[in-house]
């Protein structure tokens, strides 16, 4: 998803506030892609397929720092302002999903925490600290990520679809059969991923307070 190639023209913004938000919600992206990518492997990956998990969390959490640091630059002392509820229901839940099934793969654990986004001090923490000009933006740039992932969610069900009619029916051995349903849950697994930026996408809206036809649209 391009977050980095919108502007917002409408809203006064301190110099880099567009991009810095951006990088904020590829970071989120990028933890559900992780995290998606880490619970995946099976006990047969191969050192190369754990090494590849190994070092996109390695990059995540080198992103969330650099964000982190960068921070104060755009919400000042706001940022300490927020909701610790909010706050410790995204961590228990990254946390949750660090949780790996499979025993015999010790992948390390990675701290998620939640980022200082607006959404995160939520719209009247956000005036109250004259930083509505950033939860704007945010919430502008959360609409086009909601978008992607509706029109993502949308292609992996029309390729479920071409999978289940044209391969899935008409495998006519074991061996076909499983290489089929390999595909499907392939599928699944992309669907899942784009589920959750959905459904994170909604969360932001709420808490941002966007207005009720914006809400019934991505209800």
């Amino acid at each position: 998803m391009d977050l980095l190639g919108w502007q917002a023209s409408s809203v006064e913004t301190p110099q880099g506030t567009v991009t810095w938000l951006a990088q904020g919600l590829a970071i989120e992206e990028s933890a559900i892609h992780v995290m998606k990518g880490k619970r995946s492997l099976k006990l047969t990956a191969t050192d190369i397929q754990k090494l590849a998990v190994i070092k996109r969390m390695d990059q995540l959490s080198s992103d969330i720092s650099k964000f982190i640091d960068a921070a104060t630059t755009y919400m000042g002392s706001a940022i300490e302002d927020h909701d610790d509820t909010t706050a410790d229901e995204v961590e228990s839940k990254w946390e949750e999903q660090n949780n790996d099934p499979h025993s015999d793969l010790p992948l390390p654990f990675i701290h998620i925490p939640a980022l200082p986004l607006p959404s995160l001090l939520g719209c009247r923490n956000c005036n109250k600290h004259g930083l509505a000009a950033l939860a704007d933006p945010e919430l502008q740039l959360c609409i086009r990520q909601a978008n992607d992932a509706l029109q993502s969610i949308h292609f992996t069900l029309a390729d479920k679809v071409v999978l289940f009619c044209t391969k899935v029916r008409l495998a006519s051995n074991q061996s076909a059969n499983t290489r089929t349903w390999g595909k499907v849950h392939q599928a699944d697994t992309v669907l899942s991923r784009h589920a959750q930026i959905y459904r994170k996408c909604q969360k932001v809206m709420v808490a941002l307070e966007a207005d009720e036809v914006l809400m019934e649209r991505y209800k």
